[in-house]
């Protein structure tokens, strides 16, 4: 098998092919005993030296792992060999640095997420390491083993949302707000920490890099679908990008969405990965937001527009959006739901026993669908929609009303 030199020195690295191909062939592929030596090895001074692996997680391009130490939970992500090598080269200036800066600043605004607990010092002083680094396998074997930052979190108590078999709209609202919070406090990290993780982090999920999409339609193999996404893509070049310098930007958390939403006792309590974190147009957050709620249990019950708006009511009643951003709502939703297809069917191609990529796959393409519908009437009719969700409806105890917004997706013109 290739070390990290060996595939650096051959020029398959990141510098010679697309970002989002190398995030596929760098994808950890680590074993339940290779993460059982990561606990022994390197968080042995947590809380004893019981270890155990209970099961691996669900994830897009890294791994995830439920795990016990002494039996208290813990996650242990192992990040994507592109991230890794970024860290590697310069510890400060990666979106890794600015991930364990964001779960810090969250925690000072009381909002529960993940939170990175040092490893072994290895050399370093006490506590000053917030990551541990590995060789572990990776999907291409030609570049196995790949050394891997390795970090492990609090587990974040509760059930996403995505497993909630009926939920009311305003549960949505309420996430929105929450989504308000985390936007609020991410607006008050100090810029010089914020920039000092950033680099020059290029993400092709970010909404502002919709035009890089292109690359990747040949992957849709049905010809109406991949005339769509690249109408898409067309539309936010000409619609888009002359309003783009009058949004407001930010670090977002930029994948907002139920499975990512935690919830205790019926209600939003925390927000777990922030694996797709960039400096981007803070609207992105609230579309994003909105795209994948049409995906959510409420909203694939004929309630997908309803979702959307529900989620927005909630944010703009704690984060108000400008004309601008809220000009282009509808647009940057079928961006967000246009990227998810397409890089997800490219995922897919090159990882097709991953069934998570298959999650949001189908759905996805039916919200897409219905958000690209031509017509005036149906336009004016998610106009309206969206219009009236800014309008705040909050009732005396505090509570969002969203009842005004519920009707089913076939009603009043859609």
């Amino acid at each position: 098998m290739a070390t990290d030199e060996q595939a650096t020195s051959s020029g398959s690295d990141s510098s010679s092919g697309s970002e989002e191909e190398m995030r596929k062939l760098l994808q950890p592929n680590a074993t339940l005993d290779q993460i059982l030596e990561v606990l022994k090895s390197s968080y042995s001074h947590v809380d004893g030296d019981k270890f155990e692996v209970v099961q691996k997680l669900d994830s897009y391009d890294d791994n995830n792992f439920l795990v016990k130490i002494n039996s208290q939970k813990y996650l242990i992500k192992v990040s994507n060999g592109v991230e890794s090598q970024n860290y590697m080269k310069d510890k400060t200036n990666c979106v890794i640095h600015l991930q364990n800066i964001i779960f810090k600043q969250l925690a000072k605004h009381e909002i529960k997420t993940s939170y990175p607990i040092p490893a072994k010092s290895m050399g370093e002083e006490e506590g000053e390491t917030e990551v541990s680094l590995h060789s572990l396998t990776v999907v291409s074997a030609a570049h196995s083993p790949r050394t891997l930052v390795v970090r492990l979190f609090r587990w974040v108590e509760g059930t996403p949302m995505s497993t909630m078999k009926t939920m009311s709209i305003e549960t949505l609202a309420e996430a929105g707000v929450f989504l308000g919070r985390i936007c609020l406090a991410l607006d008050r990290l100090p810029l010089g920490d914020a920039e000092k993780g950033l680099g020059n982090w290029y993400h092709a999920w970010d909404g502002k890099q919709t035009s890089d999409v292109r690359k990747f339609v040949h992957c849709i193999t049905d010809e109406k679908r991949r005339k769509m996404v690249e109408n898409v893509i067309s539309r936010f070049e000409k619609e888009v990008l002359p309003d783009a310098h009058l949004f407001r930007t930010g670090i977002l958390q930029a994948d907002f969405n139920d499975a990512n939403i935690i919830m205790n006792d019926g209600k939003v309590s925390g927000v777990i990965d922030f694996g797709d974190t960039v400096n981007s147009w803070r609207v992105l957050d609230v579309t994003i937001s909105m795209a994948y709620a049409m995906l959510s249990t409420y909203g694939k019950a004929n309630h997908s527009l309803a979702a959307a708006a529900a989620i927005l009511r909630g944010f703009n009643s704690f984060y108000p959006l400008s004309q601008v951003e809220r000009k282009h709502l509808r647009l940057l939703m079928t961006c967000r739901l246009a990227c998810s297809v397409t890089l997800g069917a490219y995922s897919i191609q090159q990882n097709p026993e991953n069934t998570y990529l298959l999650l949001h796959a189908e759905p996805g393409w039916k919200a897409l669908e219905f958000l690209c519908q031509d017509g005036e009437k149906v336009t004016a009719a998610m106009e309206n929609r969206f219009k009236a969700a800014c309008e705040h409806n909050v009732t005396k105890e505090g509570l969002i009303d969203c009842s005004d917004l519920s009707y089913c997706d076939s009603e009043k013109g859609l």
